[in-house]
């Protein structure tokens, strides 16, 4: 059997497996922030552009002064798997990431040295090296774009006729980059003879030799996810598609073999659920799996330029939370149609009935054009390239820190044929997901790798405590320990509400489309459990099954217990939950939860545009409006604007924001837009704050008394 390894790609992800991470960030507190306008920090030197070399590997070296940072510039495409790494004697570099778009990947607020990820959109993306320690120290800076497993090259496939075939293994990836010219008709077309073992993932990707040469070869790229084990044959066809009865310029037949470890914990034969996933017209109707803290994107042909445009019209945000919208048009012509994308990320388990309706928003009494509805099964499970931080071994002790929604990855080695065990947790914070997964140890037959992923569900803080099992049964001496920090995410940004035990009683406010989200504590193994008691069907009726967590392996350790409610028209109804005893048909004890539900005000299609100028200022809107915040920005100098204060039952922060540069160079600057929906009549003090790298505190705020009228 063929195996392909890259040694220096391999040290690397090792060493992301055991980098230490920097300490948490303390909570925000921005009545506290003195006002500095962006430009008066330090200066800092421009970035360096970064290249890679045959491996895909790129490194730098480098001394900081306390506080102070370095930007590396590098190009990846979409779908890398991109891993990084700060080295330096202690643990006080902190390294974080952002797009072109101004999108953060990493930023200093999940306080890791560390980055493994796949890039999101093929684009300049900025590592920030920062030196919060107190003195000056040097490091060193690597970074790795690769495949999230195996690559596989012309040269691989011309050999594999005389091997057996590329090993993988389950659940891996291999990528088949092809030398290729499009501009002369030509293109490479694929056949599987097992599609149950290797998937095509999406379409190939053509990277040109020399950008700026016309019809300049380059090399085509095919990503194929190891869903199945088995043996299969990928053919390649080097052709021009529309003949079909010349034979192909060339032809190359490439044999892989996924394997199925002995060691590693027995899966389903069925494909594994995917990560990441693209929804496009043709799944109207269909049912998607997709893991928890994984990224989904809809993607439908539309034209915004007529006045209609896609909507989405039925989800549960507490679930399904929007992160971004885009309009790609399919030329440069005035008033081209394209694809209109919507991205969601996958906060938790559950299922979502995903709507979308394409119409004229300010028509809210005529029928849409056009509706697409999807169903979302988000799964309790886990894939590495999800995973937002990395702990491993070294890390024993140390407090990371995660926004909700975004899963940790531990990785901790042990003895084979033995077993971690979470043996104290708080499903309330973070939720274990899946099982774990052991792999044996390349350096040690004797030792073994055991991963498994941990979602971040909502605020507060965790200690997690592990334990190891050996083989025959007895506890070993080795222990770890993970303070998991999550941080509440931006205010006004969701449509979900979450209360918990202790709000009983309470009233709280809703906006037709969104969630109420009960999260309690449960132990079924008693023989207790929680049901619904009562709710308003028509009003408020509850979204599926509860859904329980544990909060550690300890048999009897109990957990919690998720309900959700969708407000589905406008009133006021109670949701009454009570925890039955074995057998009994009354509860034992009840909670009432009291909800007011308002009808969004329709759109008017008119926006309000609000500047730094205005901060302090009280503005108009009427119900129906929408507000921009257009703020000067660098995401590429580590300084980033977050909303610090908004009410989402009134003003609602929509994905349509985003960062727009001024110019072409690396690290240019230009203007942050933050979009809000007025929703409801009320009145909102918002609050914008430009956070420095690694400061909890904003350097800068902007805040504005919105009245929605």
């Amino acid at each position: 059997m063929k195996h392909f390894s890259i040694l220096l790609r391999s040290t690397l992800l090792l060493a992301l497996l055991v980098a230490a991470l920097a300490p948490a960030i303390q909570p925000l507190h921005a009545q506290d922030a003195t006002p500095l306008a962006a430009d008066e920090g330090a200066a800092q030197p421009a970035p360096t552009t970064l290249t890679l070399d045959a491996d895909g590997v790129a490194q730098a070296t480098g001394s900081l002064e306390p506080q102070g940072m370095m930007s590396y510039v590098l190009e990846i495409d979409e779908g890398a798997s991109v891993q990084a790494l700060i080295t330096s004697d202690n643990d006080a570099f902190v390294l974080t990431i952002v797009g072109a778009d101004g999108a953060p990947l990493q930023t200093d607020h999940a306080g890791a040295s560390n980055f493994d990820q796949t890039a999101p959109v093929s684009q300049e993306y900025t590592f920030k090296v920062i030196n919060f320690g107190d003195v000056a120290q040097s490091y060193e800076f690597a970074v790795s774009v690769t495949p999230s497993a195996t690559l596989a090259d012309d040269e691989d496939a011309k050999d594999a006729a005389d091997d057996a075939g590329v090993v993988l293994p389950l659940h891996g990836v291999v990528v088949v980059p092809l030398t290729s010219n499009p501009t002369t008709g030509y293109a490479w077309q694929v056949a599987l003879s097992a599609e149950d073992v290797l998937a095509l993932r999406g379409d190939s990707n053509f990277i040109a030799g020399d950008a700026g040469l016309t019809g300049a070869p380059g090399v085509e790229v095919f990503a194929f996810d190891a869903v199945g084990a088995g043996e299969v044959v990928v053919t390649f066809s080097y052709r021009q598609p529309w003949d079909e009865q010349t034979p192909p310029e060339q032809v190359i037949a490439l044999p892989f073999v996924v394997k199925r470890d002995d060691a590693i914990v027995a899966m389903d034969a069925t494909p594994a659920v995917a990560g990441a996933a693209t929804i496009t017209e043709s799944d109207d109707g269909a049912t998607v799996q997709i893991v928890a803290g994984g990224q989904l994107d809809v993607e439908l042909p539309g034209n915004p330029t007529t006045g209609s445009i896609w909507q989405v019209t039925a989800n549960d945000e507490s679930i399904l939370l929007p992160t971004r919208y885009t309009f790609t048009p399919d030329t440069d012509a005035a008033g081209a149609g394209g694809v209109e994308k919507f991205s969601f990320h996958v906060l938790a388990p559950g299922a979502v009935a995903l709507e979308l309706v394409n119409s004229r928003p300010w028509e809210a009494d005529a029928p849409p054009e056009q509706s697409f509805t999807v169903t979302i099964d988000a799964v309790a499970d886990w894939r590495a390239d999800n995973a937002m931080i990395t702990a491993g071994n070294s890390d024993d002790g140390a407090t990371v820190t995660i926004l909700p929604g975004n899963v940790l990855l531990l990785a901790l080695t042990g003895a084979a044929g033995g077993a971690w065990q979470l043996v104290q947790g708080d499903a309330m914070v973070v939720q274990p997901l899946g099982d774990w997964q052991q792999t044996p140890d390349a350096d040690d037959a004797a030792q073994a790798i055991f991963q498994r992923g941990f979602l971040a569900v909502a605020p507060g803080t965790v200690d997690l405590k592990f334990a190891f099992v050996n083989a025959d049964g007895s506890a070993a001496a080795e222990s770890f320990a993970l303070t998991v920090d999550a941080p509440a995410l931006e205010p006004g940004g969701s449509g979900a509400v979450n209360v918990h035990q202790d709000d009983a009683g309470g009233e709280f406010a809703l906006v037709m489309g969104d969630t109420l989200v009960v999260r309690l504590a449960a132990n079924p193994t008693t023989g207790y459990n929680w049901r619904v008691v009562s709710t308003n069907d028509t009003l408020l009726p509850a979204a599926g099954d509860p859904v329980y967590a544990v909060s550690s392996d300890l048999t009897g350790a109990g957990g919690v217990a998720t309900f959700r409610f969708l407000a589905k028209a406008a009133g006021e109804a109670t949701v009454q939950i009570g925890e039955f005893a074995p057998g009994a048909d009354h509860p034992d004890t009840t909670l009432d939860f009291n909800v007011t539900i308002v009808e969004p005000a329709p759109l008017t299609g008119d926006t309000v545009t609000a500047t730094a100028e205005d901060t302090g200022k009280t503005i108009d809107v009427a119900a129906g409006d929408w507000l921009a915040v257009e703020l000067e920005s660098n995401p590429s100098t580590g300084y980033l604007w977050l909303v610090t204060a908004n009410d989402g039952a009134v003003l609602r922060l929509l994905p349509e924001g985003g960062f727009a540069a001024t110019g072409d160079a690396p690290g240019a600057g230009g203007t942050q837009r933050f979009v809000f929906r007025a929703l409801a009549p009320g009145e909102v003090e918002l609050g914008i704050g430009l956070f420095p790298p690694g400061e909890a505190l904003p350097a800068q705020i902007f805040d504005l008394v919105v009245t929605v009228q």
